[in-house]
């Protein structure tokens, strides 16, 4: 797999941000790697401390790939972060 980013368009694009989608980003599955799904990718690279780029090559398509086989979900982390400690 090619290093898909900011300005890449077409198909390995859209897999790419169908599965952002069902990890809770908020972006379209358009095929075009704009601002939004940059955002999105440096987020989820921010999340899991790997090295911010914004780039989806092997290690981020991999990232990519585990979490949304374990159904993580960004407005779940989110809510579990702030919620009180009992």
């Amino acid at each position: 797999m090619a290093i898909i980013k900011q300005g890449s368009r077409g198909d390995e694009v859209r897999t790419v941000q169908d599965k952002l989608k069902q990890l809770g980003f908020a972006i379209d599955t358009d095929g075009n790697f704009g601002p939004r799904t940059h955002a999105a990718v440096i987020t989820l690279q921010t999340v899991f401390g790997y090295d911010i780029d914004g780039d989806v090559g092997p290690a981020t398509q991999k990232l990519i790939e585990q979490q949304v086989g374990y159904g993580w979900n960004l407005a779940a982390a989110r809510e579990a972060r702030n919620k009180p400690a009992s």
